[in-house]
Formats: structure tokens, C-alpha cells, sequence
């Protein structure tokens, strides 16, 4: 620590008699820490911090400035160390075996926190009631909205690092001195990103409601969904040595938003200019949706009988800005633009005029839009066949191509299960193996009941998970990417073998792979952050096994009813595309293809051909400049399901973000919170109009 980095921090050196009562209290916390005691390390480094507080201030320092510079200083070089693969802990006992020789004051105040880091580090920490309170309204906010962006726009993107703005604003508006705590910002942010990646499972709801096989009790389907992701939380805690520590994948989402948050504690910095864009941006956003859906001056639609024009939604731009972010949602964009052209302003008027639509129509009992001239819903319901096979044929040529992850992913898991016996940071083997049974004795029971489902297939589904979630965690872990609806669909594609004709067990069990992929994807990610913070990887687990049943149970009660019952699907409700990929996938496996309209079939030939060529094109080209322009599945299927004028307002939000950061450069660090405060503010305004045109209370 260079005290010349503290310019104006202190006047004077400490008096002989400070010192060595400071000095006492440092030989105190130091043995503490050392000889393994974190919690008195804790209780005598916040004794010592009074002592120096006093001491400093008496002297005439800028104590608060002191333990801002030297906690800030700290924590970027402990951060940096853990991203080169140092040891978490070693930094911190290093300074405490070894204390320099620089002033007294500044030597108390790394040392204490480096006992802190080593007690938290060694322990979970405990959470304030304040701490508690913000997870929970931090999750609520992302529960109520999330499913209304996932359910409408069809892509969720940035969950981790817009929850980070989210929990950094909470606990800037709630904290009276104004600074915050990084670890405990890394706690809410764990919390409300787990909420966020949960949400992700309304399509699966939607999907089921679909097919008319989701149970009436609301109460026992979040239940469902609350032992799922709890089951996924914990089979992957067993991993999280070989995959962070051993193996060191990079986890990128997750480093991000590590440095993030190490950056938003820094009270110097852009920290408090981003927390008011954010809140901003949430302020614009509900003006905007007053005017435009309570009050209607401002058409919620501007396009024609195919949908294709622009949607005015601060929503949909945000998340079009977020996406847009990396290059690869800048092609899915791109590409998903193209294919709206020529789906709905090329092909969809011929498709009316040649007599296709009435086919459709009449199959899929669609003729009121069809007299309406509401064509989009009736279209789509030809659409979406060879979109769900472009889609599926892609996902898993993906995978084929991609079989050394499946390798290193066995590898893994015997590497791991010879470290079972090796002392554990994370959670206490036994009680977790035997929670783990416990879940899926109690998802056996629920699937059973739920929909007659043997409790012998709920196991088997569970097994089949393992190797998917070990897949899928490391390609996120290498790519930032998580494929958690491709693994949906390798797990409905299996048991439409084991079980042929049987919806709810191919529904049942792709439910049970994408959320236990899912939420280990997630869980890899807090893990990067929480190290690089210097959070305990058990503080991490037992966060995220408190924010899913929270999570699932509102989803499943609270919130998926609510916006079935605001906005619904079909003619004039959300479009639902990921939804409506689930529902088409199954039915073909339950049905076959003689129950879809004829013309379909050789489009969807034609599909599965595309998207077998296109992922072994993409492997050619993605380290290229040929990249960009290899065709994106993911943008084409989006744009076959999605209206137009969707998808031309996500990109308008990608565009002028782009834009303004190719012209302003400072502009990029605050794209993303302003385009959460969009997102927050407009899906919480568009839900509570709902719930009042619901209740009578506006028109």
C-alpha cells in the first residue's frame, strides 16, 4: 500500500501512545484470524477499526477517506489475484503474517481488512435484517417482470449484471452514510439474480398451459418448480472446486459482474451517475407507459394486419440494448431484422393469397383472426413448425459438434467424485447427498401427483440432468452462453423415445433438465463473482437455496397467473416464442407430423437441413470475420415466432446504444443500468395497469 495514493487522507502520523494501543488491538485480530477463528477475527477487526477510527480522527486523518482508499486498493488487488489464479484467501494472509512497515494507521486499516476477508472466507456470514429485506424486494421486482419480458420479447439477457445495478441502487437509497458494502452487495445481487434466472421457466408454464396439461393448483406447481431449482443448487455444489478451482473455467458473465461490483463500491468513481440513470431511466419508462397503455394518447402499435412496423416500448429497447452489448446479440438481432422482412412483409401476403392461411386456420381453429384480418396469430401457427426444427437442429448439432464438453464433462465428474473426501468449503458432503435425495424423493412424490408421472421416470429424469448440467455449466463457464433451452430440448427428444405419446412426462421431465441446467449455469456464474469479492462459497449456496423457493412460489401464484390473466396468448395476447417452440416440439413427439398442416412438412425438412449446415458453417467461421455474417438460428427462429414489429424495436434499442457508444465513449457503462431501469420501470407500470383494468379501476 503506497500512502501516497491517500493524498490529503492524513495530517500527521499517530501519537506513541495511540500507536501502541492500536498495535495491541492488530496483534489481537491477527492471532484470531490466523489460528482459524473467523469469528472472533471478525468481532476484534471491527474493535480494532473503532480503535483506529478514534485514534485517526484524534490525530487529525480523514479516517473515512483512509478506509474507503485503502478497502477500494484492496479489494482491486485481491480481485486481480484471484483472476490470475492465486488462492482467494492467500493475499489477505499474507498481509497478516507479514505487516509492513508503513505508518501505523494505514498498516491497522489493511490488516483489519484482511482479517475480514479471511473471516469471510472461512465462514459464511451471517445477513442483517436490512440485508434480508432488500433480497426479498430486489426478487420481487425481477419475479414480476422478467416473465413479462421473457413471455413478450422471447430472450432474458443480462440477468446477472442488470441485478447488480438493481442491488447496488437498493442499498445506495437504504444506506445512511452512503457507501456500501461489495460483499453484501454481492449477497442481494446473488439473490435477485437466482429470482431472474428462475423466471426463465414461465415458458415452460405457458408451454403447458398450451397443451392444456398444467395442473389448476398453483400452489403445488411453484413447489414443483421450487424443488427443481433447489435440486439444481445443490448438484452442483459438489463441482465447484474442480470447475473454478482446479479446472479455472472463466465464467465470464460472472467476472464481470465481480468487477462490476468492485467498481459501483468505488465512491469516487461513475457509481452514483449510474444509480441515477438507473432510477432515471425506471422514472421515463413509467411516464412513458402512463401515457401510452393507461392513457392511451399514443397508439401501443404502430403497424399493419401482419404486425410488421414498431411497438413503442421503453422495454423492448432496453432489452434490445442489453442484448446488444456482445457481438453476438448485435447477429441475432441482425439476422432475426433480415428474417422478419422476409417472413412478414415478403412471404406472409402471399401466404394469405395462395390459400395457405385458411389451411392453417382451419386446422388450428384460427378463423376468427383470419376474418379479422389479424393474420399474424394465424400465420404463425404455420410458422413456428419449421422455426422449433431450425432451432432443435441446430441446438443439438451444437452439441455433437461440441462433444469434447461432453468428455471434459465426465471427467469432471470422476475427478470430483475422488475429491468427495477432501476437506470441503463449500457444503458438508453428507448432508447435501442426503438433501439431494430427499428433493428428489419429494419431486418424484410431486410429479406423481401432479401428473401422474411414475416416481422411477421423475428419477431417471433427474440422472439424465447430471451429464446435461455438467454440459451445460461448462459451456457457459468457456462462452458466457448458457444453452438451457437446447438442453429442454435433448431431454424432451429422449423421453419422446422412453415414453412416446405421453405429453405430460415429455413436459415433466424437459421442465425437470432445464431447470436443474439452469440454475447450475447461474450458480457458476455468483461463484466467479463471489470469489472475486471474497464471498464464502457457502454464503453463496445457502443465498441461492433461499432465493429459489422465494422465486418459484411467487412465480408459480403470484406471478404467472397475474400475467395470463392480464394479457394471455394467442390472437391478441404475449407471443411467447420460447413458449411456443416447447409446445411445438412436444406435439410433434406426441403426435407426429400427419396432425400438421401438409405444406408444413417439407419446410421443416428444409429446417432441419438449415440448421445442421448452418452449425457446422458457424464452427468454421466464429474465430473469423466471416462470424457476423454466418446466419444465426436462434435470430431466424425468433423472427418466425416473434411480430415484426417486435423485433425491429429490440433492435432500434441495440442500435442507438451502439451508436452512442461508437460517439461517446463513457456512454458504455451506462447503457447498462439505464436499460434495466427501463425494463424494471415499464414491465412494473404495464403490470400494475393490468392489475387495475382487471379490477375495473381503468379502461
Amino acid at each position: 500500500m503506497r500512502e501516497d495514493g491517500l493524498d490529503g487522507a492524513a495530517n500527521r502520523p499517530l501519537s506513541p501512545a495511540a500507536n501502541e494501543k492500536l498495535q495491541a488491538s492488530l496483534r489481537t485480530m491477527r492471532a484470531a484470524a490466523l489460528d482459524g477463528r473467523p469469528a472472533n477475527a471478525r468481532m476484534n477487526a471491527a474493535e480494532a477499526l473503532e480503535v483506529l477510527r478514534a485514534d485517526t480522527e484524534e490525530a487529525g486523518w480523514d479516517f473515512n477517506r483512509l478506509d474507503a482508499v485503502v478497502t477500494r486498493t484492496l479489494d482491486e488487488t485481491a480481485a486481480r489475484r484471484v483472476r490470475q489464479g492465486e488462492e482467494p484467501a492467500r493475499f489477505a494472509r499474507t498481509l497478516l503474517e507479514s505487516p509492513s512497515t508503513q505508518n501505523a494507521a494505514l498498516q491497522g486499516a489493511s490488516s483489519t481488512w484482511a482479517a475480514r476477508r479471511l473471516a469471510d472466507l472461512s465462514m459464511p456470514r451471517t445477513f442483517t435484517s436490512k440485508t434480508l429485506v432488500l433480497m426479498l424486494l430486489g426478487a420481487s421486482i425481477q419475479v414480476l417482470t422478467y416473465p413479462y419480458l421473457v413471455l413478450k420479447a422471447g430472450i432474458a439477457s443480462g440477468i446477472s449484471i442488470s441485478s447488480a445495478f438493481l442491488a447496488f441502487a437498493l442499498q445506495k437509497l437504504t444506506s445512511r452514510s452512503g457507501r456500501v458494502d461489495v460483499r453484501e452487495t454481492n449477497q442481494i445481487q446473488t439473490f435477485i439474480a437466482a429470482s431472474g434466472y428462475v423466471s426463465f421457466m414461465v415458458v415452460v408454464l405457458a408451454a403447458m398451459d398450451m397443451l392444456g396439461i398444467l395442473p389448476p393448483n398453483p400452489w403445488l406447481v411453484g413447489l414443483w418448480l421450487a424443488t427443481l431449482a433447489v435440486l439444481g443448487t445443490w448438484m452442483v455444489v459438489p463441482f465447484r472446486h474442480q470447475m473454478l478451482e482446479v479446472e479455472k473455467l472463466p465464467f465470464p458473465d460472472g467476472a464481470a459482474v465481480g468487477e462490476l461490483l468492485l467498481t459501483l463500491e468505488d465512491p469516487t468513481g461513475a457509481s452514483a451517475a449510474q444509480t441515477k440513470s438507473l432510477g432515471l431511466a425506471a422514472g421515463i419508462a413509467v411516464f412513458f407507459v402512463v401515457i401510452k397503455d393507461w392513457l392511451r394518447w399514443i397508439p401501443a402499435l404502430f403497424a399493419n394486419e401482419f404486425r410488421v412496423g414498431f411497438e413503442p416500448s421503453t422495454l423492448l429497447m432496453g432489452a434490445g440494448a442489453i442484448i446488444g452489448q456482445e457481438s453476438s446479440g448485435r447477429k441475432t438481432l441482425f439476422w432475426a431484422c433480415a428474417t422478419a422482412l422476409v417472413t412478414w412483409v415478403l412471404a406472409a401476403p402471399w401466404m394469405v393469397s395462395s390459400g395457405l392461411a385458411q389451411e392453417v386456420a382451419g386446422i388450428f381453429g384460427t378463423t376468427k383472426a383470419l376474418a379479422n384480418r389479424n393474420y399474424y396469430p394465424v400465420l404463425m401457427s404455420w410458422t413456428m413448425w419449421p422455426a422449433t426444427m431450425l432451432m432443435v437442429a441446430h441446438g443439438l448439432t451444437a452439441l455433437a459438434l461440441n462433444w469434447r464438453q461432453f468428455r471434459d464433462s465426465f471427467m469432471s465428474l470422476q475427478a470430483a467424485a475422488k475429491g468427495f473426501q477432501a476437506p470441503q468449503k463449500d457444503v458438508p458432503l453428507k448432508p447435501l447427498l442426503a438433501g439431494i435425495l430427499a428433493l428428489t424423493a419429494l419431486l418424484g412424490w410431486l410429479q406423481h401427483v401432479l401428473f401422474g408421472i411414475s416416481p422411477l421416470i421423475s428419477a431417471l429424469g433427474v440422472l439424465v440432468s447430471i451429464p446435461l448440467m455438467m454440459m451445460g455449466m461448462r459451456v457457459k463457464g468457456l462462452s458466457g452462453i448458457g444453452p438451457v433451452s437446447i438442453i429442454g430440448s435433448v431431454v424432451q427428444l429422449v423421453f419422446g423415445f422412453i415414453a412416446p405419446g405421453n405429453l405430460p412426462v415429455n413436459m415433466a421431465t424437459s421442465a425437470s433438465g432445464a431447470t436443474i441446467a439452469g440454475t447450475s449455469e447461474a450458480e457458476g456464474d455468483e461463484f466467479r463473482a463471489g470469489a472475486i469479492v471474497g464471498n464464502h462459497p457457502r454464503t453463496l449456496v445457502i443465498i441461492q437455496s433461499w432465493a429459489m423457493p422465494f422465486a418459484t412460489m411467487l412465480l408459480g401464484v403470484v406471478s404467472y397467473p397475474v400475467v395470463k390473466t392480464i394479457w394471455g396468448f394467442g390472437e391478441n395476447g404475449l407471443p411467447a416464442p420460447t413458449a411456443h417452440k416447447w409446445q411445438g416440439l412436444a406435439q410433434i413427439l406426441n403426435k407426429g407430423a400427419a396432425a400438421l398442416p401438409h405444406s408444413s412438412i417439407p419446410a421443416m425438412e428444409i429446417a432441419i437441413a438449415a440448421g445442421i449446415l448452418l452449425a457446422l458453417l458457424e464452427t468454421r467461421t466464429q474465430k473469423t470475420r466471416w462470424a457476423f455474417w454466418t446466419p444465426s438460428c436462434t435470430g431466424i427462429g425468433l423472427a418466425m415466432l416473434l411480430p415484426a414489429s417486435i423485433m425491429f424495436s429490440m433492435a432500434a434499442g441495440a442500435l442507438i446504444a451502439w451508436l452512442l457508444g461508437r460517439s461517446w465513449s463513457r456512454s458504455r457503462s451506462f447503457v447498462v443500468p439505464t436499460a434495466a431501469g427501463l425494463i424494471v420501470g415499464d414491465a412494473m407500470t404495464s403490470l400494475a395497469g393490468g392489475v387495475l383494468r382487471v379490477a375495473g379501476l381503468l379502461r
